[in-house]
C-alpha cells in the first residue's frame, strides 16, 4: 500500500514537471501550428512552441501584437478570409518594431499586413550575431516610422508594398539583398537607403522591377562598395532631391529603368544640389543603359569624380541631360542616347562652372 502511494506520488510530480516545462501542450519536434488555436492564442506562443524550420499559419484577423524571432527559422504565413484580406498584425507603440528577427533567427513572412511601430520588420545583431536568411513577401507594410530597417544577413523582399511611412527600407548592415517587385510610396524621406560596408562580394545587391513614387527626399540611395550593384527594370518618380544617389560604389549596372519629375516634390529649394535623376559620386564604374530621364529639375545623370558607361538612354525635358563633374571618365558619345527638348546634352566642368556634387548620405534614422 505504501510503496503504491509513492508510486502515485511520483507519476503526479512527473505529470506536473510536463506541465511546467511544455505549457503549451506542444512536443518540442511540432512543425506546424495554425494561430489562434487550443493553447496558443498568440503568434509569439506559437513561435516559441514550435519547432526550428516550422511554419505557422495565422487565421484572418487582427493581432495586437509585438514579435521577436530569435535562435530559430521560422515560416510565418497569412491565411486570406474569403474577401482576400490578409492578417494584420499592429503595434501601438511608437518605441517598439512590430516584428523582430534577432541573433540566428531567420525564416520568411508571407501574406501580412503589418501596421504602425518604430519599424514594421527590423533586424537586430545581438553581440555581434546577426539575423539568418529572411524573405519578406507579400506583405503590406503601414504608417510606421521605417518599413524594414535594420542589421540582416541575407535579406530577400519580394511583391510586398511600403506606403505612408517616413523611411521607406533602412538598411545599416548588410550582406546580400534581393528586392524584386516592391512598390515603396508616399515616404516622407528616402525609400531605399543600403549602407553597403559589410557584404561578402560574392552576389551584387539586386533591385529588380520595383518602383519608388512619391519620395519626398529621394528613391534609391547606395553607399560603399562591398558588394556590386544591379538596379534593373525599375521605375523612381515624384521625388525632391534625386532618384537615385550612388556614392563610393564599386561596380554598378542601372539597367531599363525610368526616373521622371525628380525635385517635384521638395519644398525647400537651400540645399546646393536638388533635382538629379542620378547623382553619382567616386564611384568607380556605373554602366547606365536603356534607361529614361524625363523632367529632372537639375540634370538627368551628374557623375562626379567616377567612371562609367552611358548607351541607348533617353533625355527629355531637361535643361542638363549628362554632367561631367571632377575629372569622370564617362563613354557617352556615339552610344545611341537621344536628347530631346534639352539645352545642354553633356555638361563639362572643363567648360563651365562646377557643380555641387553630394558627398553625404540621405538623412537616416537611428537604427531601430
Amino acid at each position: 500500500m505504501g510503496r503504491n502511494i509513492m508510486i502515485l506520488l511520483f507519476c503526479c510530480i512527473l505529470i506536473q514537471s510536463c506541465t511546467e516545462d511544455n505549457a503549451t501542450g506542444l512536443d518540442d519536434d511540432v512543425t506546424s501550428i495554425t494561430i489562434p488555436s487550443d493553447g496558443i492564442p498568440t503568434i509569439q506562443a506559437g513561435i516559441d512552441s514550435i519547432a526550428d524550420g516550422g511554419i505557422i499559419y495565422i487565421e484572418p484577423g487582427t493581432y495586437d501584437e509585438i514579435i521577436t524571432i530569435r535562435n530559430k527559422t521560422v515560416h510565418i504565413k497569412g491565411i486570406a478570409s474569403s474577401d482576400s484580406v490578409y492578417p494584420k498584425i499592429v503595434c501601438r507603440s511608437t518605441e517598439s518594431s512590430v516584428i523582430t528577427f534577432a541573433s540566428d533567427g531567420g525564416g520568411s513572412l508571407e501574406g501580412l499586413s503589418i501596421q504602425g511601430g518604430r519599424a514594421g520588420i527590423r533586424g537586430i545583431a545581438e553581440n555581434r550575431i546577426a539575423p539568418v536568411a529572411v524573405e519578406i513577401e507579400e506583405i503590406a507594410i503601414l504608417d510606421a516610422e521605417m518599413g524594414i530597417g535594420g542589421t540582416f544577413s541575407d535579406l530577400t523582399i519580394k511583391n510586398t508594398e511600403i506606403d505612408s511611412t517616413e523611411w521607406g527600407v533602412v538598411l545599416y548592415e548588410l550582406e546580400e539583398l534581393e528586392m524584386l517587385h516592391t512598390f515603396i510610396s508616399n515616404v516622407e524621406y528616402t525609400g531605399l537607403i543600403v549602407l553597403n560596408y559589410h557584404g561578402l562580394g560574392q552576389n551584387p545587391i539586386e533591385i529588380v522591377e520595383s518602383s519608388f513614387a512619391f519620395c519626398a527626399e529621394g528613391g534609391i540611395a547606395v553607399v560603399g562598395d562591398a558588394n556590386d550593384v544591379s538596379i534593373r527594370d525599375c521605375g523612381v518618380g515624384l521625388s525632391g532631391m534625386f532618384g537615385i544617389l550612388l556614392i563610393e560604389n564599386g561596380s554598378v549596372e542601372i539597367l531599363s529603368t525610368n526616373i521622371t519629375h525628380i525635385a517635384q516634390v521638395y519644398t525647400d529649394p537651400t540645399i546646393g544640389w536638388v533635382g538629379d535623376g542620378i547623382s553619382i559620386n567616386s564611384s568607380d564604374f556605373v554602366d547606365i543603359r536603356n534607361c529614361w530621364f524625363y523632367e529632372c529639375d537639375r540634370v538627368g545623370i551628374l557623375f562626379g569624380g567616377s567612371g562609367g558607361n552611358l548607351q541607348d538612354s533617353r533625355f527629355e525635358y531637361l535643361d542638363i541631360g549628362l554632367a561631367l563633374i571632377e575629372g569622370s571618365q564617362v563613354n557617352w558619345e556615339n552610344q545611341n542616347n537621344v536628347f530631346e527638348e534639352v539645352q545642354t546634352n553633356c555638361y563639362d566642368e572643363e567648360v563651365g562652372e562646377t557643380l555641387p556634387v553630394p558627398t553625404e548620405p540621405p538623412d537616416m534614422p537611428d537604427p531601430p
